[in-house]
């Protein structure tokens, strides 16, 4: 029995890797009897086909296929349920950083405390692997230690939130 899939392209709009011909050449490796519905979520950030596979573990094939075609672009592949009774949201989780808000909030925390280069060394080390996340996070937070509530709101002030954050919740 088929079951109904969707795959779900993401990019970062401001870099237009996701394409019309792109999401053309993807929807080629695609058997059009398979397919029931494709479209843009948004604009060269978001792009949705709905097809019919037999299971999940048969929707692998196609996604090899997609990455592949991706040739390491900037992209996000993720093959969900498509089940109107089980695709209901109840839960989102994100980092802030790069999903609501464009800054690095610990950086512009550090910044204000004048520990910027500090912290940021910390951020580095632990993103390379040579550090403990936690323990690094608590070093880091530890170099904000005596900032006020004042601060944040400063830099709440300054902070750009991202392109598609209101429609992300919106969505959810």
């Amino acid at each position: 029995m088929l079951q109904p899939y969707a795959l779900v392209l993401t990019a970062q709009s401001k870099n237009k890797v996701l394409t019309e011909g792109l999401v053309e050449q993807i929807g080629d490796l695609f058997s059009q009897k398979e397919i029931l519905h494709s479209t843009w979520l948004s604009p060269n950030a978001a792009y949705e086909v709905v097809w019919q596979a037999p299971s999940f573990e048969n929707t692998q094939d196609i996604k090899g296929k997609i990455r592949e075609a991706l040739k390491n672009m900037p992209i996000d592949i993720n093959i969900v349920s498509a089940d109107p009774e089980t695709r209901q949201k109840k839960l989102l989780v994100a980092d802030m950083e790069s999903t609501f808000i464009e800054e690095e909030l610990i950086d512009e925390l550090a910044a204000q405390a004048n520990k910027k280069s500090e912290v940021s060394a910390l951020t580095q080390k632990t993103m390379r692997g040579e550090s403990d996340f936690t323990q690094s996070l608590r070093r880091r937070v530890k170099l904000l230690e005596g900032l006020s509530v004042e601060t944040f709101d400063l830099i709440l002030d300054r902070t750009t939130e991202m392109s598609g954050a209101r429609t992300l919740v919106r969505e959810m």
